[in-house]
């Protein structure tokens, strides 16, 4: 702003013009296109490998907070199977570890453990509670089925 500010007001000047350049700045859009985003560069992703087997590899997120319904519920859990994309969704009153950690249970008690060697839960908010609970869950579970 300050070196646009300084070019114009060399040849040009009328009233108003300081706040004139600013809005019009602020609303050009090769500039707003081009300009290079602050803070933080992106990290690189990292691919999760595909495995041709159901119910294998397991993506968990939290939707919302949405409108609070009667049951007080504002969130959705929703985990994904990799390989069918089946989907299951619960709806819960906040996004904490613990209801969580109870739908997952609730899905692993009704589909069964994964027991290929490279099953895995994504989850992109992953606290050490819900770490441990799955390495708990699935490698108890893996090496009762193996002896």
């Amino acid at each position: 702003m300050d070196k646009t500010m300084a070019a114009i007001s060399g040849l040009y000047w009328f009233p108003g013009m300081r706040r004139y350049l600013k809005k019009y700045i602020s609303c050009c859009l090769p500039c707003l296109y081009n300009k290079e985003p602050g803070g933080k560069k992106p990290g690189y992703l990292h691919p999760i490998e595909k495995v041709a087997v159901p119910f294998d590899t397991l993506h968990v997120d939290h939707l919302g907070p949405f409108v609070k319904s009667k049951r007080k519920n504002t969130y959705l859990i929703v985990i994904v199977d990799a390989f069918t994309k089946f989907v299951f969704m619960k709806a819960v009153p906040s996004s904490k570890t613990g209801p969580l950690l109870n739908f997952l249970d609730t899905v692993i008690e009704n589909f069964g453990v994964p027991l290929h060697e490279s099953c895995a839960v994504v989850e992109d908010r992953t606290t050490s509670e819900f770490f441990g609970h799955c390495n708990r869950k699935f490698w108890c579970t893996t090496t009762d089925n193996f002896g």
